[in-house]
Protein backbone atom coordinates (compact mmCIF):
# COMPACT_ATOMS: atom_id res chain seq x y z
CA UNK A 1 0.00 0.00 0.00
CA UNK A 2 2.94 2.41 0.28
CA UNK A 3 2.56 5.86 -1.86
CA UNK A 4 5.05 6.58 -4.49
CA UNK A 5 5.08 9.67 -6.22
CA UNK A 6 4.37 12.03 -4.13
CA UNK A 7 2.84 15.47 -5.22
CA UNK A 8 0.10 18.55 -4.90
CA UNK A 9 -1.86 16.67 -7.17
CA UNK A 10 -1.05 12.87 -5.76
CA UNK A 11 -2.31 14.61 -2.41
CA UNK A 12 -5.31 16.08 -4.19
CA UNK A 13 -6.54 12.93 -5.46
CA UNK A 14 -5.81 11.16 -2.17
CA UNK A 15 -8.40 14.13 -0.50
CA UNK A 16 -11.03 13.83 -3.17
CA UNK A 17 -10.40 9.75 -3.30
CA UNK A 18 -11.40 10.10 0.45
CA UNK A 19 -14.87 12.17 0.36
CA UNK A 20 -15.76 9.98 -2.66
CA UNK A 21 -15.33 6.34 -1.31
CA UNK A 22 -16.99 8.10 2.24
CA UNK A 23 -19.93 9.75 0.62
CA UNK A 24 -20.77 6.76 -2.18
CA UNK A 25 -18.70 3.80 -1.21
CA UNK A 26 -16.30 1.98 -3.12
CA UNK A 27 -18.38 -0.06 -5.22
CA UNK A 28 -20.20 3.20 -6.67
CA UNK A 29 -17.43 5.77 -6.11
CA UNK A 30 -15.36 5.86 -9.91
CA UNK A 31 -12.12 7.21 -11.02
CA UNK A 32 -14.31 9.94 -13.13
CA UNK A 33 -15.80 11.24 -10.26
CA UNK A 34 -12.33 11.34 -8.04
CA UNK A 35 -10.19 12.84 -11.00
CA UNK A 36 -12.92 15.71 -11.62
CA UNK A 37 -13.23 16.20 -8.01
CA UNK A 38 -9.00 16.46 -7.84
CA UNK A 39 -9.09 18.51 -10.58
CA UNK A 40 -7.07 16.13 -13.32
CA UNK A 41 -7.98 13.69 -15.20
CA UNK A 42 -8.34 9.83 -14.96
CA UNK A 43 -5.22 9.24 -17.06
CA UNK A 44 -3.18 11.03 -14.20
CA UNK A 45 -4.93 8.84 -11.05
CA UNK A 46 -4.34 5.52 -13.16
CA UNK A 47 -0.58 7.15 -13.47
CA UNK A 48 -0.41 8.18 -9.54
CA UNK A 49 -2.44 4.35 -8.85
CA UNK A 50 -2.60 2.00 -11.44
CA UNK A 51 -6.03 1.01 -9.96
CA UNK A 52 -9.21 2.02 -7.87
CA UNK A 53 -8.40 -0.51 -5.63
CA UNK A 54 -4.75 0.63 -5.21
CA UNK A 55 -6.15 3.94 -4.46
CA UNK A 56 -8.24 2.58 -1.57
CA UNK A 57 -5.75 1.16 -0.21
CA UNK A 58 -3.53 4.31 -0.38
CA UNK A 59 -6.38 6.65 1.05
CA UNK A 60 -6.64 4.33 3.54
CA UNK A 61 -3.23 4.24 4.81
CA UNK A 62 -3.06 8.02 4.35
CA UNK A 63 -5.94 9.00 6.27
CA UNK A 64 -6.13 5.65 9.09
CA UNK A 65 -3.78 7.69 11.83
CA UNK A 66 -5.66 9.91 14.79
CA UNK A 67 -3.16 10.87 17.12
CA UNK A 68 -4.49 12.17 20.55
CA UNK A 69 -2.72 15.16 21.35
CA UNK A 70 -1.80 14.29 25.43
CA UNK A 71 -0.19 17.04 26.16
CA UNK A 72 -2.59 19.99 25.08
CA UNK A 73 -5.29 17.50 26.47
CA UNK A 74 -3.38 17.43 30.38
CA UNK A 75 -2.96 21.34 29.99
CA UNK A 76 -6.72 21.98 29.96
CA UNK A 77 -6.91 19.51 32.96
CA UNK A 78 -7.59 20.65 36.34
CA UNK A 79 -7.42 17.02 38.35
CA UNK A 80 -10.40 18.69 41.00
CA UNK A 81 -13.42 18.64 39.00
CA UNK A 82 -13.71 15.13 37.63
CA UNK A 83 -17.08 15.91 35.59
CA UNK A 84 -15.80 18.75 34.14
CA UNK A 85 -12.28 16.93 32.82
CA UNK A 86 -14.47 14.58 31.69
CA UNK A 87 -16.67 16.49 29.66
CA UNK A 88 -13.25 18.43 28.37
CA UNK A 89 -11.96 14.98 27.25
CA UNK A 90 -15.35 14.18 25.29
CA UNK A 91 -15.45 17.53 23.51
CA UNK A 92 -11.86 17.24 22.45
CA UNK A 93 -12.37 13.66 21.67
CA UNK A 94 -15.32 14.50 19.81
CA UNK A 95 -13.37 16.79 17.62
CA UNK A 96 -10.93 14.29 16.67
CA UNK A 97 -13.40 11.72 15.65
CA UNK A 98 -15.78 14.38 13.48
CA UNK A 99 -11.97 15.52 12.01
CA UNK A 100 -12.17 11.99 10.89
CA UNK A 101 -15.36 10.76 10.46
CA UNK A 102 -15.04 9.74 5.96
CA UNK A 103 -12.08 7.50 7.43
CA UNK A 104 -14.19 5.95 9.71
CA UNK A 105 -17.13 5.83 7.47
CA UNK A 106 -15.25 3.76 5.21
CA UNK A 107 -14.02 1.38 8.03
CA UNK A 108 -17.86 0.89 8.74
CA UNK A 109 -18.90 0.26 5.38
CA UNK A 110 -15.98 -1.15 3.52
CA UNK A 111 -14.15 -3.12 6.32
CA UNK A 112 -16.16 -6.62 6.26
CA UNK A 113 -14.65 -6.77 2.09
CA UNK A 114 -11.74 -5.65 2.53
CA UNK A 115 -9.50 -7.74 4.78
CA UNK A 116 -6.12 -5.97 3.85
CA UNK A 117 -7.33 -2.85 5.88
CA UNK A 118 -8.25 -4.77 8.94
CA UNK A 119 -4.91 -3.79 10.32
CA UNK A 120 -5.69 0.01 9.86
CA UNK A 121 -9.42 -0.23 10.86
CA UNK A 122 -10.63 1.79 14.66
CA UNK A 123 -13.64 1.74 15.19
CA UNK A 124 -13.00 3.29 18.74
CA UNK A 125 -9.59 4.27 18.72
CA UNK A 126 -6.61 2.70 21.04
CA UNK A 127 -5.23 5.98 21.29
CA UNK A 128 -8.64 7.07 23.44
CA UNK A 129 -9.29 4.74 25.41
CA UNK A 130 -5.59 4.32 26.67
CA UNK A 131 -5.56 7.73 27.34
CA UNK A 132 -8.73 7.58 29.00
CA UNK A 133 -7.28 4.36 31.21
CA UNK A 134 -4.20 6.58 32.17
CA UNK A 135 -6.19 9.69 33.15
CA UNK A 136 -8.56 7.51 35.44
CA UNK A 137 -5.09 5.95 37.10
CA UNK A 138 -3.99 9.02 37.80
CA UNK A 139 -6.63 10.42 39.52
CA UNK A 140 -7.66 7.40 41.02
CA UNK A 141 -4.37 5.88 41.64
CA UNK A 142 -4.83 2.42 43.21
CA UNK A 143 -8.77 3.01 43.40
CA UNK A 144 -9.55 1.49 40.23
CA UNK A 145 -8.79 -1.77 38.55
CA UNK A 146 -7.01 -1.96 35.34
CA UNK A 147 -9.88 -4.25 33.69
CA UNK A 148 -12.95 -1.82 35.06
CA UNK A 149 -10.84 1.44 33.84
CA UNK A 150 -10.77 -0.33 30.82
CA UNK A 151 -14.31 -1.27 30.22
CA UNK A 152 -15.11 2.30 31.29
CA UNK A 153 -12.66 4.03 28.93
CA UNK A 154 -14.20 1.88 26.02
CA UNK A 155 -17.89 2.54 27.05
CA UNK A 156 -16.53 6.22 26.92
CA UNK A 157 -15.02 6.30 23.48
CA UNK A 158 -17.36 4.05 21.95
CA UNK A 159 -20.45 6.59 22.71
CA UNK A 160 -18.18 9.33 21.36
CA UNK A 161 -17.90 7.54 18.37
CA UNK A 162 -21.29 6.21 17.58
CA UNK A 163 -22.34 10.17 18.14
CA UNK A 164 -19.76 11.13 15.38
CA UNK A 165 -21.52 8.16 13.04
CA UNK A 166 -25.04 9.49 14.32
CA UNK A 167 -24.53 13.22 12.81
CA UNK A 168 -22.80 11.57 9.60
CA UNK A 169 -25.12 9.12 8.49
CA UNK A 170 -28.22 10.33 9.82
CA UNK A 171 -28.22 13.61 9.85
CA UNK A 172 -26.31 14.04 6.66
CA UNK A 173 -23.40 16.22 8.31
CA UNK A 174 -19.75 15.57 7.57
CA UNK A 175 -18.19 18.66 8.64
CA UNK A 176 -17.50 19.97 12.37
CA UNK A 177 -18.41 23.38 13.21
CA UNK A 178 -19.70 25.11 16.87
CA UNK A 179 -23.40 23.83 16.49
CA UNK A 180 -22.37 20.11 16.06
CA UNK A 181 -20.02 20.88 18.90
CA UNK A 182 -22.94 22.63 21.59
CA UNK A 183 -25.18 19.80 20.36
CA UNK A 184 -22.82 17.23 21.06
CA UNK A 185 -22.26 18.67 24.44
CA UNK A 186 -25.51 19.19 25.51
CA UNK A 187 -26.52 15.82 24.56
CA UNK A 188 -23.51 13.90 26.55
CA UNK A 189 -24.33 15.29 29.91
CA UNK A 190 -26.41 12.70 30.88
CA UNK A 191 -23.67 10.02 29.64
CA UNK A 192 -21.04 11.70 31.51
CA UNK A 193 -23.39 11.06 34.39
CA UNK A 194 -23.29 7.55 34.18
CA UNK A 195 -19.52 7.94 33.44
CA UNK A 196 -19.20 9.08 36.85
CA UNK A 197 -21.54 6.49 38.33
CA UNK A 198 -19.47 3.93 37.19
CA UNK A 199 -16.24 5.03 38.12
CA UNK A 200 -17.88 5.57 41.70
CA UNK A 201 -19.44 2.04 41.35
CA UNK A 202 -15.96 0.38 40.39
CA UNK A 203 -14.29 2.65 43.25
CA UNK A 204 -16.30 0.97 45.80
CA UNK A 205 -15.86 -2.29 44.65
CA UNK A 206 -12.11 -2.17 44.14
CA UNK A 207 -9.61 -4.00 46.59
CA UNK A 208 -6.61 -5.32 47.03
Amino acid sequence: MGEKNASPIHDRILEQALLVFSLKGYADATIKEISEAAGCNAITVFRHFENKENLFYSVVERFHRIEVPEERIRSKLGGSNISKDIATIADIFFKLIFRHIHILRIFINEGAYFPKIHKYMWLIPDSMKSFFIDYLGEIYPDAIRTEDAALIAEMFVAYITRQCSRYSVHCGIHEYSGRVAEDFRTGSRDQIEQILGMIASVKKTAGP
